[in-house]
């Protein structure tokens, strides 16, 4: 069978659209436009390794890998190493579920106009057909992500905007279902926030504002150092729900890699505006 390079290329490029942007969907993290492109591109150059001899499995599975890893810190910021293991490990397994579907219709099917190799596929089609396949491609993963967001338990991300003294700071934040830190002396609920995202605005706190409130962990229990910030809106499932007086618990440690900065208690919303 004649491969054309071309042709090659621009499927692959657009195959590693599909797999950045169901990548994406399962990790709840745009690309950028930038990246996006870089990584579809290198994902179209790296099909060229369908014209090498045939490595076998073993083969195919390391090219395979190491295509997913660099993909991977192409397309995601890399902040940590779970961050980076949780988006490789996410494009990897797409990857090798696409890799999959390729080899059964391969094996099956033994079409005349496909070609699979090393872990990488073409296809010889019109240009009509491929615009017609691209487009039901996009539809099925969509609809596939509209499921997992609209059935997942995970999906609790939200957006807060803590106020102090007038100087205000944006950061992601968990609706922690598991979570029902309050204060001891107000009973209000009390939001857990990494100490590093708000350090800007503790500068001019007061000793007014500050107190502790005891925590259990997994370790045991402990005080953690509380704050009583102005106000603090909470953008979550498409409203917005606004605090007067929140109180904060300040963590010395990271929560999680990236993914949020701060835990909140869901009885909050029955105290918001």
């Amino acid at each position: 069978m004649v491969i054309y390079i071309d042709i090659l290329i621009i499927i692959n490029v657009f195959i590693s659209f599909l797999i950045l942007l169901c990548a994406s969907g399962l990790l709840r993290e745009k690309i950028s436009r930038p990246r996006l492109i870089v990584s579809c591109l290198f994902g179209g150059a790296y099909s060229l390794v369908i014209l090498l001899p045939d490595m076998g499995v073993a083969g195919s599975v390391l090219l395979k890998t190491g295509g997913a890893v660099i993909l991977s810190l192409l397309a995601f910021r890399v902040v940590s190493f779970r961050a980076f293991l949780r988006s490789f490990l996410s494009v990897l397994f797409i990857s090798f579920a696409f890799a999959g579907i390729m080899f059964a219709l391969y094996v099956l099917i033994k079409p005349d106009n496909m070609a699979l190799n090393n872990g990488a596929v073409y296809f010889e089609i019109s240009v009509r057909v491929f615009v017609i396949s691209a487009l039901c491609c996009y539809l099925l993963i969509k609809l596939f992500l509209l499921l997992i967001k609209r059935y997942s338990p995970a999906d609790r991300l939200c957006a807060l905007t803590i106020e102090i003294n007038g100087e205000c700071a944006v950061l992601k934040g968990l609706i922690d279902t598991g979570n029902s830190l309050s204060d001891v002396f107000t009973g209000k609920p009390v939001t857990t926030v990494e100490k590093a995202a708000i350090r800007r605005l503790l500068k001019e706190t007061d000793n007014e504002r500050k107190g502790v409130v005891p925590v259990k962990t997994a370790l045991g229990t402990g005080m953690l150092e509380t704050l009583r910030a102005d106000r603090m809106i909470i953008d979550y499932g498409g409203k917005r729900y606004a605090v007067n007086s929140p109180i904060l618990a300040l963590s010395e440690t990271a929560l999680a890699d990236a993914e949020y900065f701060a835990l909140v208690n869901p009885d909050i919303f029955e105290n918001t505006e």
